[in-house]
């Protein structure tokens, strides 16, 4: 830069931002100059994105389902209910040890996140003879 010249300094207000989708944008702005006639344009090129999560199902100790490329503050579709012989499926835990059913088709995703099957055992039915619970 010439002598005499200060870098310029661009302020965009976090509202304005908040306003932008993701991807390619360009900000045009104009320096004037109090002291010419020469005003000067310029602009700034810049992307953005949305870091994304992943949510990952577990259904006894293995990965049932896996939803990739999810952006924060944003719900996952839920994957189909699993089947295990015997018992009937209660819902999704956030504990791998927990009993609340803590994640749901309406809960926010702000962060990787690794939610596990939980399980009830079946009862016999009283009019089965085998024993099996069906």
């Amino acid at each position: 830069m010439p002598d005499g010249s200060k870098d310029a300094v661009v302020t965009i207000k976090e509202d304005y931002l908040k306003g932008l989708s993701l991807g390619n944008h360009k900000l045009t702005f104009l320096f004037k100059n109090d002291k010419s006639d020469a005003d000067l344009m310029g602009y700034i090129e810049f992307y953005i994105s949305a870091a994304t999560y992943t949510v990952t199902f577990i259904s006894d100790g293995e990965i049932y389902s896996q939803v990739s490329d999810v952006i924060p503050g944003t719900y996952v579709s839920m994957p189909a209910a699993p089947q295990k012989s015997g018992y009937i499926f209660l819902g999704w835990s956030t504990q791998a040890d927990g009993n609340e059913l803590d994640f749901t088709e309406s809960t926010k995703v702000n962060g990787d996140m690794t939610v596990y099957a939980k399980w009830e055992l079946k009862s016999p039915d009283v009019n089965d003879n085998t024993g099996s619970g069906t």
